[in-house]
């Protein structure tokens, strides 16, 4: 049996991060995490993931910071999860490298299938 797909939550809201991980545990996704931006990035460039949710507004270095740090560096999927839902954000983050974007507050069953969608899995 293959090995669950590891997933890093890189987000600094502990009630956000509880939630996700309660529900990508429960769908049998890996997870870890990093609270910060310096933290999530080196993780990143550290580690093997097979998506990163990636939040915007971080402590340290902001998500479009880790978005420019790693967009030439590696190929992993980056999705974000943020409060900032203007247009200029989301496009600024797709720009970056992003491969989607789910506004805050979101539903846990549509980030499931959106995951699953970019990691070409099914339920």
């Amino acid at each position: 049996m293959a090995d669950p797909p590891h997933i890093l939550i890189i987000e600094d809201d502990l009630g956000v991060v509880q939630g996700l991980v309660r529900g990508l545990q429960r769908e049998g996704f890996e997870t870890s995490l990093a609270m910060a931006g310096d933290e999530g990035l080196e993780r990143i460039l550290n580690e093997t993931f097979d998506l990163v949710l990636l939040d915007l507004m971080l402590p340290e270095r902001s998500g479009f910071e880790v978005l420019e740090a790693v967009r030439t560096r590696v190929s992993v999927p980056i999705v974000v999860l943020s409060a900032l839902t203007e247009l200029p954000a989301r496009l600024r983050s797709f720009e970056g490298g992003a491969v989607d974007f789910v506004p805050k507050p979101f539903f846990m069953e549509e980030l499931i299938a959106r995951i699953r969608t970019r990691l070409a899995l099914t339920s």
